[in-house]
């Protein structure tokens, strides 16, 4: 029997059975195997020799070898096989299996590794091409052995065997490096392996991968460092996560900071992506994603880097160094509970407008940032909400922060998907109803701009703002007014089409202003102000018109969307209707929400003439006339004696006396044997809103005239009615009232309205008007009570004149601006000291806000009540 039969019997005995052209079967346990061929080996020492040139002359076989390297199949009961490389339970090739026998051990290895080489660049030629190459079998058996008896001549030979196969196999063995040396051989490989990295960049991620597995001396480590931040400016984008992992894994803490700034200043994120999306390397997942998902592991896993890094970052303060990179860096050590409070701390002194440091983190970063790198913010979305959530606790509405926020929240809505939008929108929700006032109004300043900016992607979360309608009685009316433009954004896209949301809100806003409540009243017109504004407004009718022609020719004429205003007419008819039956102070508060909205936004102008008509109208029947109207409606003998007039011609005059509640109430309308006033009466002051409507009938003439006022030049020259002409020398006391006599002498220093006549009380003698003013002090209180309500109205009369027609080009109409500016200063001097003569007594004379209902927190029901308004000019607040 000759020794290669021989040594396949011992093989078969020991409980592997060798079939030529077919896998090997196993019939035993792997550990009995080893076991009965170690005896057999050492109870007959010639074996090991015979074992040996059996083992080379079955690998010798250049067609047959890979059935000793592959797993073999495992035999059954019923002597049957079945391979099983790819199920449980799973076998040893035979060479792995001869492997673990201590005596054939050093020389099948010496075996393996020489005929490594002979299969290097003959591979793939035939059979399958996804099959395993023989050279990668070979590298597979020595991997993971349980012992290595000579590791030493194993490693030199390997290491040889790396100075003269190609690149792929040379990747091959770096790969296999750590899962076949031992322990006591690192330092030689870390060498081998360092050098490597110079001379083949090519290489550069298998062997920073093995090195990171070795345990290598400081100064190889520093030199591998050295070597890879070289090479980060023009690496690939797929090798940037190996080489960012392997820099700060290897790193000790005293190093920790010159790597990272390196890796600050060379590390270029945005060109090293953008080159990476125009080659499109890489399909799956972009390497902006995975760059940061290794700077992320590596700093969850080190403390030393997180506190290295974060101290470079706080103590950068060149404006313009600030990176994606930092940006990044700081959301990632944000979501780690123990530096959360640091990083905000970085953040505000790099954020902070009031700091002594130039801004660093601006709006403008962190839009752009986003926009360039939308999946990698995608990952750390929950960062990013957290930080600008904490923005907007933290920072008032306009502060540098609450921009910051905005711009972090507005720009992450545009760039990411329906996950993230809906996060955004709930939050801002929670903000909102937080009831902290810098929340709420940062939060609803956010909806609004995102209802400006990306309308589209927000309406289909409208359904948590159209929530906080439940809510806003709670809110400030400026937070109410937000929110209500935000959804009327909303609810009129493409001119108002979404007839179920238009239809809530008009529900709602209807409900409002029919409530006896004012501060539901004051909800109710700021939101149907709200709507109006959006649904009005030039650019959405010509939207709604674009999408209603789309498809139609171009040459038919541009119209109107019919459905769009309409609704803004039914709103308009709505808000005006509500006022007749509300309060003057509803009144106010309507015209100075609507003069706003035409002011600062603009109506269609269809709509502006609607307006134009229907308040020009009122305000004529209401408080002009002439002498003549004046002569019939208090029943006087003489002319009517008219104040402030500047031009004698102008037959318009405002009559302020009609409406004097205080004139009213203190006999004086009795007196004059007035004419019934068909005014509607509400609670309050009619006079109350006397400077609203005049804002509101400038503003759309303006609107309609290109800017002009001369089709109401007359209000700016026209005189004030003030008092009748009452004998102010002997009124008649009664024990039920206090009654006045009309004056039967045309003798000015007994006749009221002939004392005040013309522009007595602002003429250029100045001890004259002094004088005046002494003698007035010493009328009869209720008559001085009346006097102060005329010439406050008249005073408030005079400052929206003087801001209507101050921006017009006439000349002429520029220097009557400037007389109404030099007599409202001496009508307040002369209003003070009259008031001042009232103080003390049962009339002292404290006018009430007009324009305004009372506070949000104010649920008490109408009362009539009477009282002149301050006149706050613009819109309410």
């Amino acid at each position: 029997m000759d020794s290669s039969q021989r040594c396949r019997e011992v093989i078969q005995t020991c409980g592997v059975e060798l079939v030529d052209g077919r896998l090997p079967v196993l019939h035993t346990p792997s550990t009995l195997f080893r076991y009965q061929l170690s005896e057999a080996i050492r109870n007959n020492t010639d074996l090991v020799d015979y074992m040996g040139d059996y083992l080379d002359e079955l690998l010798s076989e250049h067609d047959a070898i890979s059935l000793y390297l592959d797993p073999m199949t495992l035999g059954t009961p019923d002597s049957a096989t079945t391979h099983v490389s790819g199920g449980l339970p799973q076998t040893e090739s035979l060479v792995r299996l001869m492997l673990g026998v201590d005596a054939l051990q050093s020389r099948l290895v010496a075996t393996l590794v020489d005929k490594f080489p002979e299969y290097i660049g003959d591979e793939g030629t035939d059979g399958d091409a996804s099959a395993t190459k023989v050279s990668v079998k070979i590298l597979r058996q020595l991997r993971w052995l349980d012992y290595v008896l000579d590791s030493g001549a194993l490693t030199e030979k390997l290491l040889e065997t790396l100075g003269f196969v190609p690149p792929d196999m040379q990747r091959e063995i770096v790969v296999a490096l750590p899962d076949i040396i031992s322990d006591s051989d690192n330092t030689q490989v870390s060498k081998v392996l360092a050098s490597m990295l110079k001379e083949t960049p090519e290489l550069m991620l298998p062997v920073l991968d093995t090195l990171g597995s070795l345990d290598c001396a400081p100064a190889l480590l520093q030199e591998a460092r050295n070597s890879v931040i070289s090479h980060l400016a023009s690496a690939e984008p797929i090798e940037l996560p190996v080489l960012l992992r392997f820099l700060l894994q290897s790193v000790s803490a005293d190093a920790a900071a010159p790597v990272i700034m390196r890796i600050r200043k060379r590390l270029d994120v945005d060109s090293i992506v953008l080159a990476s999306r125009q080659r499109s390397t890489l399909a799956d997942q972009s390497p902006d994603v995975l760059i940061f998902d290794a700077i992320a592991t590596s700093l969850r896993s080190h403390k030393h880097l997180r506190d290295a890094w974060l101290k470079i970052i706080a103590s950068d303060a060149n404006v313009g160094s600030q990176t994606t990179l930092d940006l990044v860096v700081l959301l990632i050590l944000h979501q780690i509970t123990t530096h959360t409070k640091r990083v905000e701390s970085v953040l505000k002194a790099k954020i902070d407008i009031v700091s002594s440091q130039p801004i660093a983190y601006t709006p403008a970063l962190f839009e752009s940032n986003i926009a360039r790198f939308p999946a990698v913010f995608s990952v750390y979305f929950p960062a990013l909400v957290s930080v600008s959530g904490w923005l907007i606790q933290t920072s008032a509405l306009g502060s540098q922060g609450a921009r910051v926020a905005t711009s972090i929240l507005v720009s992450a809505f545009g760039a990411m998907g329906m996950f993230q939008r809906q996060e955004i929108s709930g939050e801002l929700a929670v903000h909102i109803g937080s009831g902290n006032a810098n929340e709420i109004d940062t939060a609803a300043h956010i909806y609004l701009e995102l209802a400006t900016k990306h309308p589209y992607e927000l309406r289909p979360f409208a359904v948590f703002i159209k929530g906080l309608l439940d809510y806003v009685d709670n809110l400030d009316i400026t937070h109410v007014r937000t929110i209500f433009d935000t959804l009327g954004i909303l609810s009129t896209l493409a001119g108002g089409s979404d007839d179920s949301m238009f239809s809530d809100l008009y529900i709602f806003v209807r409900k409002q202003l029919s409530s006896v409540f004012p501060k539901y009243n004051r909800i109710g017109v700021v939101g149907t102000v709200s709507l109006l504004r959006q649904l009005g407004s030039e650019h959405t009718l010509e939207a709604a018109q674009a999408d209603e022609c789309g498809g139609s020719s171009m040459s038919q004429a541009p119209r109107a969307n019919i459905q769009a205003l309409r609704r803004a007419v039914q709103l308009l008819e709505m808000l005006m209707d509500s006022g007749r039956h509300q309060s003057w102070t509803f009144i106010s508060m309507t015209y100075d929400e609507l003069a706003h909205i035409v002011e600062t936004h603009g109506l269609h102008q269809q709509l502006l003439t609607w307006l134009h008509e229907n308040v020009s109208s009122k305000f004529a029947a209401q408080f002009l006339g002439d002498v003549e109207d004046l002569n019939q409606r208090y029943m006087l003998s003489g002319h009517a004696s008219v104040a402030l007039s500047l031009d004698d011609d102008e037959a318009a005059v405002l009559d302020v006396f009609n409406h004097n509640d205080d004139a009213e109430a203190s006999g004086l309308h009795a007196a004059t044997k007035r004419a019934d006033s068909d005014v509607t009466r509400l609670c309050g002051c009619v006079l109350s809103c006397l400077p609203s409507l005049l804002r509101l009938i400038q503003v759309c003439e303006k609107a309609l005239g290109d800017g002009s006022l001369g089709e109401i030049d007359a209000l700016l020259v026209c005189g004030i009615y003030l008092l009748p002409p009452i004998d102010i020398a002997s009124p008649h006391s009664t024990p039920a009232s206090l009654q006045y006599n009309m004056a039967q002498s045309d003798d000015s220093s007994g006749n009221a309205s002939l004392l005040l006549a013309g522009n007595a009380l602002v003429g250029i003698d100045e001890d004259s008007r002094l004088d005046l003013i002494k003698s007035v002090c010493r009328w009869p209180v209720d008559l001085r009570r009346a006097l102060c309500t005329s010439l406050y109205v008249a005073v408030n009369w005079f400052r929206e004149v003087i801001n209507a027609f101050a921006d017009q080009d006439s000349d002429e109409v520029r220097a009557k601006v400037v007389l109404r500016v030099n007599q409202l200063e001496q009508i307040e001097s002369g209003l003070e000291a009259l008031a001042e003569s009232l103080s003390g007594t049962s009339s002292e004379f404290h006018p009430q806000r007009a324009g305004l209902v009372p506070e949000m927190s104010d649920t008490a029901a109408r009362t009539a009540t009477n009282g002149l308004a301050l006149r706050i000019p613009g819109p309410t607040t």
